[in-house]
């Protein structure tokens, strides 16, 4: 579990320092404070920066595409969207701006952008015939000591706790192996789940659904549901018969028929992706974005005690956005019941002329948010 967390140019965070974390954590701020690409920075990490999770935020965004340079015909597919990860949203000039992601001094993850060139090299086997080889050389982007660019390949290097060490090519022709390079390479990868502040389909409701039917957190999904109607007794995913995907059904105790969970409101589907979601993260970390989103305030504390419990059960730590005093309000009555386990994070600019608006956190655990929420003072 994290205990702390420094993310440098990442996006607008440019040098954001985190000096206590909990196993929940709960990150307030205005908008376009940085409360997303902290939990970006965080997604990125705990999916060891797989290319293909990079795609997607980028798709999230629609950044996944460069208005420099396109193919028309789909020849040639570039990664030049990467940009928008860095400062500014373009890509470093200087080999000392690189995004990178530490805790306790140590690196989880280091993005840089680079240039490689092929150098060819003669030599002799052992049978005394000659041979040449061609290999890449690496180049930061200070290109003073190079004497021609323009033989030089754009390229991002993932450098990864354990090790991992990937180099992906920005630009590629079809059927071009663009990943070329891994070295030290060992799995190192744990629990992931993201909940978006939308909502989930139906079919990737369902197969989350699968990954814990007959199992006792079956009775927590429906304990979870019951906090907005406690006349469910049980949930179960059917086949549509009109697109042939899966969708969720509940029996109450007072209606014969089946009943879609879709027609009982946004706050009943809201649920079922949070609780759902807990369990992929086991022994890893759930983000969750606009906690609040579909949620009534009347059962936010409720739905809070039951991520607590499962974060603890299933060795989980928890990201989660808001900017509703609502939800800080319920978070904080959780966080007293469970001592050690909640933090909330503020997210500002500072004030400080010297900073010129960096964006900086607070820190608040369950003794200041005892006092914060007894004053009503606002940290939003």
């Amino acid at each position: 579990m994290l205990t702390n967390l420094r993310i440098k140019n990442f996006r607008m965070l440019e040098d954001l320092e985190i000096p206590k974390l909990g196993r929940v954590n709960l990150i307030v701020g205005k908008n376009n404070s940085g409360k997303s690409s902290i939990l970006e920075a965080l997604r990125i990490y705990a999916g060891d920066a797989n290319l293909e999770l990079l795609s997607a935020i980028l798709n999230e965004h629609d950044e996944s595409y460069s208005l420099d340079r396109t193919s028309l015909d789909g020849s040639i597919k570039n990664w030049l969207g990467l940009k928008n990860l860095f400062p500014n949203r373009k890509f470093p000039s200087s080999e000392n701006i690189n995004i990178s992601l530490s805790s306790n001094e140590k690196n989880l993850l280091k993005i840089e952008y680079i240039f490689y060139y092929f150098k060819d090299e003669s030599d002799i086997d052992e049978d005394g015939q000659p041979f040449s080889t061609r290999r890449r050389v690496i180049v930061k982007p200070d290109l003073s000591n190079v004497k021609d660019s323009a033989l030089l390949y754009p390229a991002i290097r993932i450098t990864l706790e354990s090790g991992k060490n990937t180099i992906q090519e920005l630009e590629e022709t079809k059927n071009q192996f663009s990943t070329f390079w891994l070295l030290n390479s060992k799995l190192y990868s744990f629990g992931l789940s993201y909940v978006p502040s939308d909502f989930l389909s139906s079919e990737q409701l369902s197969t989350l659904w699968d990954e814990i039917t007959l199992s006792p957190y079956e009775n927590i999904v429906i304990k979870a549901l019951k906090l907005i109607d406690d006349r469910i007794e049980k949930l179960a995913f059917i086949e549509s018969h009109q697109n042939n995907s899966r969708f969720a059904i509940v029996k109450t105790k007072d209606v014969e028929n089946r009943i879609p969970l879709s027609s009982m409101g946004d706050g009943m589907s809201r649920i079922l992706q949070l609780i759902l979601s807990v369990f992929p993260a086991k022994d890893g970390i759930l983000l969750i974005d606009e906690f609040e989103n579909g949620l009534h305030y009347s059962v936010q504390e409720e739905v809070w005690r039951i991520i607590f419990q499962l974060a603890k059960e299933l060795n989980i730590q928890v990201f989660a956005t808001t900017h509703s005093w609502d939800c800080i309000e319920s978070f904080t009555k959780t966080a007293i019941e469970s001592p050690g386990d909640g933090i909330l994070l503020k997210v500002s600019r500072s004030k400080l002329t010297s900073d010129n608006g960096k964006i900086i956190t607070t820190v608040y655990d369950e003794a200041e948010l005892q006092t914060i929420t007894a004053s009503e003072l606002e940290i939003r």
